[in-house]
């Protein structure tokens, strides 16, 4: 054979060991690839559950601070309802997270805080911060009728706070455990 055949020969056999050297390396890689693929599905497997386990964590507090929430609310209420003579407060927690705080008339219709009356608002802030544990009451109550002043003088004639109540016009009786102040 003629020795450029030959060497022509053994620079193809060099080139095709080189080409298989080189898919060898990629196909250990690849396995190297595979082996860590591997790994990290297992690790995500793993997430997974881990996940769904605090996602009954999560749903267990969220039911828990719901009914906390809850009895709250109720707590306010009952106690707004000593101090307020008619109507009932309407307190809840609002989707987003926020509160609404109203009163629900006699009549039945709701009302939010913002659209109470002054009248109103005279006898439910008291009432709030009653509910709130707050030791001094303020009550103005120059938007009052007689007939709603005497009302909420007897609501307050229950509670264990000090109660100030500023009128423009006297009331015709009040208890002896009142003292009242002329200007």
């Amino acid at each position: 054979m003629d020795k450029q055949i030959i060497q022509d020969q053994i620079i193809g056999i060099n080139s095709r060991i080189a080409a298989l050297r080189k898919d060898r390396d990629v196909h250990v890689r690849l396995q190297g690839l595979n082996v860590e693929a591997e790994k990290l599905r297992g690790e995500a497997s793993a997430a997974a559950v881990q996940i769904e386990k605090e996602k009954v964590v999560v749903t267990v507090l969220l039911a828990q601070r719901q009914q906390i929430v809850q009895s709250t609310i109720v707590g306010l209420s009952k106690r707004m309802a000593e101090l307020l003579p008619v109507g009932k407060p309407d307190i809840q927690i609002i989707e987003d997270g926020g509160v609404h705080i109203g009163w629900v008339r006699p009549d039945g219709k709701k009302v939010a805080y913002a659209g109470l009356s002054g009248g109103e608002k005279a006898l439910f802030d008291p009432a709030l911060a009653y509910a709130l544990k707050a030791n001094v009451l303020l009550q103005e109550s120059a938007e009052l009728d007689e007939g709603r002043l005497m009302e909420s003088l007897g609501k307050f004639n229950g509670a264990k706070v000090q109660v100030l109540v500023s009128t423009c016009h006297a009331p015709q009786a009040v208890g002896a455990e009142w003292k009242v102040v002329s200007l």
